[in-house]
């Protein structure tokens, strides 16, 4: 009975803890999401260190915010697929648990404990799968707007836009 009771608070406990790193890591991409492109060339002349710095100081520096924030996104996104691997995981073998504690004293117990933990399990990591793809859909527009913003800042620095490719090696995505 005690087994069973802790294989039962163990998958309550992984889920509930999954559900709240998906949560967190849901929170976290919202912000990196582009400011405007008045305040992106500002904090990026600030950033430069240069007291007068040139168009095309400033746009390596909206490159390289842009490319961090692309790496910021794509590590926060595999938060998700850990957090939903947690959640089975530790779904699966709290049901194992529950199963070898009782299986001895009653069959039936055993059966609907173990169910018990692997739905606990299944519907932690469905629901951090939810979460997770609402969050990649937020990374794509995210993506969309930062790619926008770096083309606007070049507009509005009056920089032509085959001078300004330099600033980014890696590409645009």
């Amino acid at each position: 009975m005690i087994g069973a009771l802790l294989a039962v608070i163990v998958a309550a406990l992984f889920a509930a803890l999954s559900v709240g790193a998906a949560i967190h890591a849901r929170s976290a991409v919202r912000r990196l999401g582009p400011p405007e492109t008045s305040l992106l060339i500002a904090q990026a002349s600030e950033e430069s260190g240069a007291p007068e710095p040139s168009p095309a100081l400033i746009l390596a520096e909206i490159a390289g915010e842009r490319r961090g924030a692309f790496a910021a996104m794509d590590l926060l996104l595999l938060r998700f697929r850990s957090a939903a691997r947690v959640a089975l995981a530790a779904g699966t073998g709290s049901a194992l648990l529950a199963l070898g504690s009782e299986l001895d004293q009653s069959m039936e117990r055993a059966i609907v404990t173990a169910s018990v933990c692997f739905v606990l399990g299944g519907i932690a990591a469905a629901v951090v799968a939810g979460l997770g793809q609402a969050a990649r859909g937020e990374c794509r527009q995210f993506h969309d707007e930062w790619n926008r913003r770096q083309r606007e800042a070049t507009r509005t620095l009056g920089v032509e836009p085959r001078a300004a490719e330099w600033t980014d090696p890696g590409g645009a995505r």
